[in-house]
């Protein structure tokens, strides 16, 4: 079974299909930041080469080079434009991904062995280390998709075992010999290399399955602040036609509509207008909330006399501080001070302070 066939049964639930599609989008934003780093660093090893062993490998490895970056951006290119539920082309951009490691981790391992076999029978120490480059370039900066690292260190380790390897067998090298040495050494740093691919890819799965709980908290977090907020319209507009009506009803018996009323039912007709009066501005209250956190409340803003805004919200709040107990007076203030503002909303927030001031 190939690895495409592998995500090919596994993108058949809607979870793998949601991983795979995030460690592709991931893999490509990570090969777009790092497009210039890479290609500067082979740039460099091409000219090492070309300077000390071949013109014509460095330039075999160039062509290569460029033909395997145009793949991989036009790759990257389609995983960014790749749609979360699209089965089809998910598998379509995993193949390219696995053909476009093959062909740069070829080019790599293909460098290595190729300066290995210039340099001769002896130790190797540029196309190990070349070779150690790539894997731990590999393991930092491509650990999104598991299988992909796993088949482009795979190039890289059979070339790690190939390079000392054949100089032992085509020798018949003593165990004494220094390329016995070479090899038990590229053995170590294999397991080196493969065991920090098991560490970065463990902790590349963590942060995944991590940001996938943060986004279904936050997925529940949004329904339940709809849920919320159409309640709270609900409500509010539930609860305004009704008091509109009552109010209404209580203005117009305060105001001898139905003739004089006594003393003791006046008073208590005005506790019942004024609390009326407090339930309406609580409901606005809560509209005004709703139009904001909606991102529609409008201001007619205007140029306002600090002094005549000051004195209407005491006159409206007179009543309930008498109530109280409470006293509200207003000190003289100079004509010529003015503010900037929506009358009706400033009005409003002044009226807040005192009736709470009354109140507490």
């Amino acid at each position: 079974m190939t690895l495409s066939d592998f995500y090919q049964i596994n993108v058949r639930s809607s979870r793998h299909l949601f991983l795979l599609n995030a460690e592709l989008k991931d893999y490509a934003r990570a090969g777009f930041g790092l497009l210039a780093q890479r290609v500067a660093i082979y740039v460099a090893a091409l000219l090492l080469v070309a300077f000390y062993y071949s013109i014509v490998l460095a330039a075999i490895a160039a062509l290569v080079l460029i033909v395997s970056e145009w793949f991989d951006r036009r790759t990257y290119h389609r995983i960014m434009r790749l749609k979360k539920r699209d089965v089809e082309d998910t598998r379509k951009c995993f193949r390219m991904v696995l053909f476009s490691t093959i062909l740069s981790a070829a080019n790599i391992a293909g460098l290595a062995v190729s300066i290995a076999l210039l340099q001769g029978h002896t130790t190797h120490f540029m196309s190990l280390f070349f070779l150690f480059a790539a894997g731990l370039f590999a393991t930092m900066n491509n650990n999104q998709i598991k299988p992909v690292l796993h088949l482009r260190l795979a190039i890289y380790l059979a070339a790690f075992l190939f390079i000392p390897l054949y100089d032992i067998i085509v020798t018949s090298a003593p165990l004494s010999s220094e390329l016995w040495a070479q090899f038990f050494t590229s053995i170590f740093v294999m397991f080196f290399i493969v065991d920090s691919s098991r560490v970065s890819t463990g902790l590349y799965a963590k942060r995944l399955e991590h940001m996938e709980e943060i986004k279904r908290e936050h997925e529940k977090t949004k329904a339940a602040y709809t849920a919320k907020s159409q309640f709270l319209a609900t409500v509010s507009h539930e609860l305004r036609t009704p008091l509109t009506s009552i109010k209404g009803s209580i203005d117009l018996i305060a105001h001898g509509a139905f003739g004089k009323l006594p003393d003791q039912m006046e008073n208590t007709l005005n506790i019942a207008q004024r609390n009326a009066t407090r339930l309406n501005t609580l409901i606005n209250d809560l509209l005004d909330l709703q139009k904001l956190d909606a991102g529609r409340m409008n201001f007619d803003c205007d140029t306002l006399s600090v002094a005549s805004l000051l004195s209407q919200a005491v006159s409206s709040n007179q009543p309930f501080a008498t109530s109280l107990d409470v006293e509200l007076s207003l000190a003289s203030l100079p004509d010529d001070l003015y503010v900037y503002g929506d009358a009706a909303r400033l009005e409003q927030v002044v009226s807040n302070i005192l009736s709470n001031a009354a109140t507490f």
